[in-house]
């Protein structure tokens, strides 16, 4: 993901992260939704 650069380092930085985080927090739903591996589901429930 690129981004022209504003000048404002904490605009840039939430920018840039929620989207990043965000894509965690929906593979960890997906996880907990459809996932069969114990280890990997405990795991998810740390970021949903």
């Amino acid at each position: 993901m690129l981004i022209k650069p504003s000048g404002d380092i904490d605009r840039d930085f939430t920018v840039m992260m929620i989207p990043h985080h965000q894509g965690a927090i929906d593979m960890a739903q997906a996880e907990l939704r459809d996932g069969h591996n114990e280890q990997l589901r405990r795991i998810a429930q740390e970021w949903a």
